[in-house]
């Protein structure tokens, strides 16, 4: 007889996670970025400043339209995460878009796995279950990889905005309309 998978070990992220989560926010860009981004924009990105940007996330209360987190974990570390809430583009709230999602990443060693799909699923849930009816966000529109994932799971090209004109960096905004999975 042969064992159920359980399924990815997925849950809310805690205070105590934002140490981990800083690393592993820092680890997923340059994976997911270099060649990408300029290095100089990667290099910006340091393992302190993610500790306390996610130390700050954190502390806020968990209430409907502050950003939520969930993570990931695979053989006791983090390897993964997502974040979601209210929508910060003006844009996309006048198109309808009144949540997003601002971070999903996986560990590239983790991927393949359906640990991106289950936080989706699980980013999804949550904003549904505070409200929201619509949800967005944005990709590099170099980043392939990110952009077939996203399509895979049904996004719809609803946007594009250059996000760093000094540095080239365009991004396309997905969107599910009805947030279904």
């Amino acid at each position: 007889m042969r064992e159920t998978d359980p399924g990815p070990d997925l849950r809310r992220a805690r205070p105590s996670d934002a140490v981990a989560l800083g690393h592993l926010h820092v680890a997923c860009w340059q994976e997911s970025y270099t060649g990408l981004l300029p290095a100089a924009v990667l290099d910006r990105q340091t393992v302190d400043d993610r500790i306390e940007l996610w130390r700050h996330v954190l502390r806020q209360p968990d209430q409907a339209g502050s950003t939520r987190v969930l993570v990931v974990e695979a053989d006791g570390a983090l390897v993964g995460f997502g974040a979601c809430g209210r929508q910060r583009s003006t844009a996309l709230a006048e198109k309808g878009y009144d949540a997003e999602i601002d971070a999903l990443y996986v560990r590239q060693a983790h991927q393949r796995k359906g640990l991106g799909s289950a936080l989706f699923v699980g980013l999804l849930d949550d904003l549904r279950a505070t409200g929201f009816r619509r949800v967005s966000l944005w990709v590099l529109i170099q980043n392939q990889g990110a952009r077939s994932f996203y399509e895979g799971l049904g996004g719809l090209q609803t946007g594009d905005r250059q996000e760093d004109p000094a540095h080239s960096i365009t991004e396309i905004a997905y969107g599910w309309p009805l947030l279904a999975a």
